[in-house]
């Protein structure tokens, strides 16, 4: 059976409904404004028809509970904030002492990867915790305020005192003037003359050679005079 040119069966569908409120209210307003027009008077319109959509529910999910045996228990390790501040050593006998040069070298020993500071200078101790920071001192006391931060930002704090003297300065004294020498004179000048021809001196001839002494003769001798026996009774040669 339909119903305004809709089957019946099909009433129960929502956009069925719709379609039906739809096509009667027009209906229904044409065939006021139809009374109306005849009465010659303004019509009140009809009442608007309740439509009960049907609500569809979908029904609740039902959620399985879990097995407790499947369950595994997760425990968190503890976990261990590192709160102590890096050890901090400066080279011994800096401070209070007194350095003759400005520029100095500020060494020691702290945790490795800690970051050391005086002022604006820093640097990173090694793997072995050492470290060494170049300073400029100013003239007369200085105060270093030296600080070591770990990566956690714990951080130790060491203060330094240091005293710059510059040595005195060394007056090296002028050399001895020495009075400036006479002035020279010079001599008037000659014209000059033409160079006359020059004799060599005469050479003195050699001495004449000197003969040798003649040889010497030995003194001569006189022969011994003979000997004349004499008798002595006579007295006779």
């Amino acid at each position: 059976m339909a119903f305004l040119g809709i089957d019946r069966d099909r009433l129960t569908s929502p956009l069925s409904l719709l379609g039906l409120t739809v096509v009667a209210f027009g209906t229904m307003s044409a065939a006021a404004l139809t009374e109306a027009d005849a009465d010659g008077g303004a019509a009140s319109p009809p009442p608007v028809p309740a439509v009960t959509v049907p609500t569809t529910v979908a029904p609740p999910t039902t959620v399985p509970p879990a097995d407790p045996a499947a369950a595994v228990e997760v425990t968190a390790p503890p976990t261990t904030v590192d709160v102590t501040p890096p050890v901090l050593a400066i080279a011994p006998g800096l401070d209070g002492s007194t350095v003759a040069a400005a520029e100095l070298a500020l060494a020691g020993s702290s945790e490795p990867g800690a970051r050391v500071a005086v002022g604006f200078a820093t640097t990173t101790a090694d793997p072995a915790g050492a470290w060494t920071l170049p300073l400029t001192l100013a003239e007369g006391d200085n105060v270093l305020t030296v600080s070591a931060t770990d990566a956690l930002g714990n951080q130790t704090v060491a203060e330094v005192r240091v005293t710059y003297t510059p040595p005195a300065p060394t007056t090296v004294a002028p050399p001895p003037t020495e009075p400036p020498p006479p002035p020279t004179t010079a001599a008037p000048s000659r014209p000059r003359s033409t160079p006359r021809a020059t004799t060599p001196p005469a050479t003195a001839a050699p001495p004449p050679a000197t003969a040798p002494p003649p040889p010497t003769a030995p003194p001569a001798t006189a022969p011994p005079a003979p000997t004349i026996p004499i008798d002595v009774e006579t007295g006779r040669d």
